[in-house]
């Protein structure tokens, strides 16, 4: 029975049906849209499988040979959809990159790294940020103090960073930290503003202490429960509740923007922004700002590189036309109108002078930003389950900030329920 099922008889729909599907696959390469197109060959295939087969059985007078191929027909097609819909056919982009010969060295290597997983790009890079110490000039004359260019910091005395905060810090009597009578319940102008921020605070002082956020890219285990980290945590709480240099995490806990509020009404001298935040700054306030690198840890100055891009949705049914503004938007004219209106850093290097230019006729010197970027920098903590993990250490850290917990208590809470959320994600759990 097997012998006669297998020995095909080819008729002229048989030879029809079998060019179609040469014709189907020929065109499946040659398709813009290869996901659809995959998808469409699949079922074409499932189909002339289960004609074939259901021919055959009949004949032969037996029925689980065409079960057998109505399964392999729903197998094929569900293993395509299923493979499609869990990431496969994900190197659309880097086939385009190829063949119209996009040259990825004119951007940031940093960026092209942060958005490629497992050799593909998932775009071409837009933007660049880092983060810098913005400061008040007339606080600083008022005070005697010269341009803070060079600060350094360390968890023990504070350094000259610490110093300066303290000469900056006013109570509504004119007394400094450290003065006799010193109100540090009525504060009138701080001298910089710690808060629960970690792209624009912690993850830079963990850094420039020698210590590590997260293990590696895509890694599972957070390492902030570590003796540098908890050193340049501790330091971070302390400005606000043992130097009293920062405002209480009560008025800075879950407030968006504070910083930045802070410094445009004249209530902060010092504080740490990202370049993204420039314009906002420029626009909102009239007093007279500088910029200048954060204070130098132990293991130099070091920020957070990071960075957007733009993307194409693999399952796009238009994406010859979304590959035409990607690589619009992603070209050398497209981020010069970004960086000569000093929006953004663009993430093409040679675009970093009109940023430059735009801020320099402002009598805004930017540059801390750029020789940071081209300094030791840190990278943006990317890993399955990060948002989840975020969340539960924003709450924790919310309350190490009230001085509701301890340091060493935070991180270790913080490190083992972010690895639990990260390492749920990335085994499907």
């Amino acid at each position: 029975t097997l012998l006669t099922i297998t020995r095909l008889e080819l008729s002229a729909s048989d030879l029809l049906l079998a060019g179609y599907l040469g014709w189907s696959a020929v065109s499946a390469v040659a398709a813009d849209n290869h996901w659809l197109a995959t998808r469409a060959l699949a079922v074409t295939v499932s189909g002339g499988a289960v004609h074939w087969i259901a021919r055959q059985s009949a004949r032969a007078g037996t029925g689980r040979w065409l079960a057998a191929g109505l399964a392999l027909a729903v197998v094929l097609g569900g293993l395509t959809g299923a493979a499609q819909a869990y990431g496969w056919e994900t190197n659309l982009l880097a086939g385009l990159i190829k063949q119209d010969n996009i040259d990825m060295s004119m951007y940031y290597s940093q960026l092209v790294n942060e958005w490629t997983y497992q050799g593909n790009v998932y775009g071409l890079p837009k933007d660049w940020d880092t983060i810098a110490i913005l400061y008040n000039k007339d606080m600083f004359q008022k005070a005697g103090l010269p341009a803070p260019t060079s600060m350094t910091w360390n968890p023990t005395d504070g350094g000259t960073f610490l110093q300066n905060a303290q000469k900056l810090t006013v109570d509504q009597n004119g007394k400094h930290p450290g003065d006799a009578g010193f109100d540090a319940s009525h504060i009138s102008q701080y001298g910089y503003v710690s808060e629960n921020n970690a792209q624009e605070g912690y993850w830079n002082f963990i850094g420039m202490n020698g210590g590590t956020f997260l293990d590696k890219k895509f890694g599972q285990n957070f390492l902030f429960d570590q003796p540098p980290s908890v050193q340049a945590l501790q330091f971070l709480v302390d400005l606000v509740n043992k130097y009293h240099v920062s405002p209480p995490a009560t008025e800075t806990n879950n407030n968006g923007g504070v910083a930045s509020q802070l410094f445009q009404g004249g209530h902060a001298a010092m504080v740490a922004l990202g370049s993204w935040e420039l314009s906002s700054v420029a626009q909102g306030t009239k007093i007279p700002w500088g910029v200048v690198q954060l204070p130098a840890g132990s293991k130099g100055v070091m920020s957070v590189f990071n960075g957007l891009t733009d993307a194409i949705y693999v399952k796009t049914p238009h994406p010859t036309e979304a590959w035409e503004l990607e690589k619009w938007l992603g070209s050398a004219p497209s981020q010069h109108i970004m960086g000569s209106q000093g929006f953004v850093w663009p993430g093409i290097k040679s675009e970093d002078q009109s940023f430059q230019q735009f801020w320099k006729q402002k009598g805004i010197d930017v540059s801390a930003f750029l020789t940071e970027a081209q300094g030791a920098t840190l990278t943006f903590p990317i890993t399955f389950g990060y948002n989840e993990a975020s969340i539960k250490i924003n709450d924790i850290f919310n309350q190490m900030y009230l001085g509701q917990l301890s340091v060493p208590s935070a991180t270790s809470q913080g490190v083992q329920q972010g690895n639990q959320a990260v390492q749920a994600a990335s085994t499907g759990g």
